[in-house]
């Protein structure tokens, strides 16, 4: 299942141009969201990266994606998988 909700992920980036060109829509256009969320209740530690991956976009990819949830919801999965690795999240606070 952890698999699966990191390629929800990488799902999110590679196929921002086709989801962005449809008019959105929280049901169906969340998933990616909603695959970070479980993967923190998972403590998916590992999953961090998948994460980050997606974090690590332009600004209306992050817009779209996770919009308002950026700064304040999404601690709280960041916080989960991030406790026992704080060097990558270190490493992605400063590129």
């Amino acid at each position: 299942m952890i698999a699966d909700l990191e390629k929800v992920l990488s799902d999110a980036i590679d196929r921002y141009n086709y989801f962005s060109g449809l008019n959105y829509k929280e049901e169906t256009h969340s998933f990616p969201l909603h695959a970070i969320f479980l993967l923190g209740e998972l403590k998916a530690e590992n999953s961090l990266t998948a994460i980050l991956n997606l974090l690590e976009n332009k600004e209306k990819v992050l817009e779209f994606w996770i919009g308002d949830h950026l700064t304040s919801t999404l601690w709280l999965p960041l916080y989960l998988l991030s406790k026992n690795n704080l060097e990558l999240l270190q490493q992605f606070l400063v590129k």
